[in-house]
């Protein structure tokens, strides 16, 4: 009876798991995704966290980078919280219902993966931008390049701030106003590429300096090349944003994997460890 009792207790906490995983996967996701609107009421313990300098600095930066307005501190706070809540959840399970030493190893276990899951999750909203950057780019140059074929470069270039993706026109704006300063100077072009940060694109900056720098009949060859360019970058960027993202059930496949290959393993362990003890 007992035994029963046991197994009936692990398939619960087994399919409380799999609730588990997904439930902290979609929290993650609309954590690190949603609008932020107004101010944030920041959470009383924050203040308690602390974290050394260089952290905190990368931190900042990765949470920067996928537009979270929130601070490195509060960032771990909640990482804490919902490690801290899972735990508690286990551990009254694993006392009342489970009580065998065994399950404690598996509410470390989802324990540690609930506090790692939100930086998994920063990771891979980190790729998809830069995935979708990468493919806005080559967007963004076809329109130039289309806008550059009926009037100079630099005209094109100002009207092409219009055009411009939302995570790509701060820079255009920028390149615009360095050009403004130092004109007929390569300066602004590595600029433009060094905080876009796509490698392939110093080659098209520098293509397109080259046909800013000539008269309208000359920068055609450019343009062109401008133009071929697009449209291998362009396919290789759809490819990059969808292995950046697999399909959407795929991690909720994991959860149940996981949970099933740890349910026999609990039961075999257990069984094991009976035969021993009655030995």
């Amino acid at each position: 009876m007992n035994t029963v009792l046991f197994i009936f207790s692990l398939v619960v906490a087994a399919l409380a798991l799999v609730f588990m995983f997904i439930v902290l996967d979609i929290s993650n996701q609309n954590f690190l995704t949603r609008e932020l609107n107004g101010k944030k009421r920041k959470s009383s313990g924050v203040k308690y966290i602390r974290l050394p300098q260089k952290r905190q600095a990368e931190l900042q930066a990765d949470l920067k980078e996928v537009n979270q307005e929130i601070s490195p501190e509060e960032f771990v706070y909640k990482k804490v919280l919902k490690s801290l809540i899972v735990f508690i959840i286990m551990a009254v399970v694993t006392v009342v219902f489970v009580k065998d030493p065994l399950m404690w190893v598996l509410v470390l276990v989802v324990t540690a993966y609930t506090y790692i899951q939100p930086n998994r999750s920063l990771k891979r909203v980190k790729r998809l931008k830069a995935a979708q950057k990468k493919l806005e780019f080559p967007r963004y140059i076809k329109s130039l390049t289309t806008l550059m074929r009926s009037q100079t470069a630099f005209e094109a270039l100002k009207k092409s701030v219009e055009y411009a993706p939302a995570n790509i026109r701060p820079l255009v704006v920028m390149l615009i106003n360095e050009m403004t300063l130092y004109p007929k100077n390569i300066e602004p072009f590595m600029n433009f590429s060094d905080r876009l940060g796509i490698v392939e694109s110093k080659q098209y900056m520098l293509l397109l300096y080259q046909a800013m720098e000539l008269s309208e009949e000359n920068s055609r060859e450019y343009i062109e090349k401008l133009s071929r360019m697009n449209e291998q970058m362009e396919a290789e960027a759809v490819n990059l944003l969808v292995d950046s993202e697999p399909s959407s059930m795929s991690k909720y496949v994991f959860a149940m994997l996981t949970a099933m290959i740890l349910l026999p393993m609990s039961i075999a362990l257990l069984t094991m460890f009976n035969m021993f003890s009655d030995m």
